[in-house]
């Protein structure tokens, strides 16, 4: 008997195994493997057992109208709507970024794989979780000593960041995945984690969005972030502190991308500010390479709002622009009040957008003498066009840009409007 995609199946657990029915319990399929359940945005995905079928289009069918992209970290992806698969097979030793329209159940049909050790290069790298229970990170991270560098959630907030003296992600779960950081190569053993496995259709949902009670945005958790530590003493010498007040991390067009409540606990905390989000079209997730880190601090108590000014760590890999991956600590904050500046440049619109050879971008309001232009890479935030503007408007020959998506950035002086434009193949 086989199962048919489309019908209704229900999961039940006899004797260590799984038994899909269908109906009013009829035995449908005896199936051994691994569910995992995504939730809707992005997050980390990985599997602990050998797909009996590894291919990744033949894996996410079933929920492919829900998937927007599956990315690997070594520059592969699979995108359906733009009809890209470079990933082809899935590797179980590998950890993915995935982005789901809606929460999904994807099943992984095989074995457990036997080989429980994942190497890993010096750098960033994807982890999966091989074990079927979850890990404690304390007892998986432990042999690596001060080589980790950290360990983060993809699509969330918490982390494991050793040296800074920040732990908040205390369990890797299965069916999720990592980004992790080494000085030099190092591996994860995950053997001696697992148990009977007791409940194969495990969740790799973290709910991790606090409470706002700001004017501000909600927090969009996309898949890129930069982690900016901040020690408890610092945040408790903030002029009028107390607990409850947030302090948030600002785009330059003004979107809060990363937030924390402060509370009066001997806890180092971190502020995870997100990146934007490369799926979309128009940019109001977060921060692009490079952008200044803009701090805010808001006081339910009495809806007051500050600016913050803060100062760096000179040591650290990062400062106070935003980067993939991105590592920085505040060791001083000062406050002023909100000043809202009067901007002379209110907007940009990019027409056509989606471009194949010529796209024009027009400023709404003013400019001013030395207005610049520039456009990015998406991926590594690279330089790859700049101009000045002496008028409103300027046609920007396109044809030298591979197909892609970038960032168009158009600042005055005091004022930066970025946003994305999405380059189609040559029409020659």
């Amino acid at each position: 008997m086989s199962w048919t995609l489309g019908e209704t199946v229900i999961a039940t657990f006899e004797n260590g195994g799984m038994v899909l029915t269908q109906g009013f319990q009829q035995p449908l399929l005896l199936m051994q493997g691994q569910f995992v359940v995504i939730p809707a945005g992005w997050s980390g995905i990985s599997s602990y057992v050998i797909p009996d079928d590894p291919a990744v289009a033949n894996i996410f069918a079933p929920v492919v109208s829900d998937l927007v992209i599956l990315m690997d970290g070594f520059g592969h992806v699979y995108w359906p709507d733009v009809g890209q698969n470079t990933i082809g097979d899935w590797n179980d030793h590998y950890g993915y970024k995935i982005k789901v329209i809606n929460q999904v159940a994807v099943f992984f049909g095989g074995s457990p794989d036997d080989d429980q050790v994942v190497n890993c290069n010096a750098g960033w790298t994807i982890i999966p979780v091989l074990s079927s229970n979850n890990v404690p990170t304390s007892e998986l991270f432990g042999p690596l000593g001060s080589n980790l560098i950290i360990c983060k959630e993809i699509g969330g907030n918490r982390i494991y960041w050793p040296s800074q003296g920040i732990i908040t992600l205390n369990f890797l779960l299965p069916g999720k995945a990592y980004s992790m950081a080494l000085n030099a190569a190092g591996s994860l053993d995950y053997s001696g984690f697992d148990a009977p496995m007791t409940n194969p259709l495990a969740s790799n949902i973290e709910l991790n969005q606090m409470d706002n009670n700001t004017p501000w945005n909600d927090v969009v958790f996309t898949g890129t972030s930069h982690t900016i530590a901040v020690e408890h003493r610092t945040l408790e010498n903030i002029e009028g502190i107390t607990a409850g007040d947030y302090i948030g991390a600002f785009t330059q067009n003004g979107m809060c991308a990363g937030l924390i409540e402060y509370q009066e606990s001997e806890d180092n905390v971190a502020i995870t500010a997100f990146g934007d989000d490369p799926t979309t079209n128009s940019l109001t997730e977060g921060f692009i390479p490079n952008e200044f880190l803009n701090f805010r601090m808001y006081k339910p108590s009495t809806g007051e709002e500050f600016l913050l000014t803060c100062e760096f760590d000179q040591n650290m890999p990062n400062t106070d622009l935003w980067a993939f991956d991105g590592l920085s600590k505040i060791v001083n904050i000062t406050v002023t009040p909100v000043s809202v500046p009067e901007f002379s440049l209110n907007d940009i619109e990019l027409s056509p957008n989606p471009a194949n050879d010529m796209v024009r971008i027009n400023c709404i309001g003013r400019i001013t003498k030395g207005t610049e232009l520039t456009v990015y890479s998406i991926d590594e935030g690279r330089l790859l066009i700049r101009k000045n503007l002496v008028t409103n408007w300027i046609d920007l020959d396109i044809r030298s840009l591979a197909q892609g998506i970038y960032f168009v950035k158009v600042t005055d002086g005091s004022s930066v409007i970025v946003k994305k434009l999405i380059k189609n193949r040559n029409t020659y």
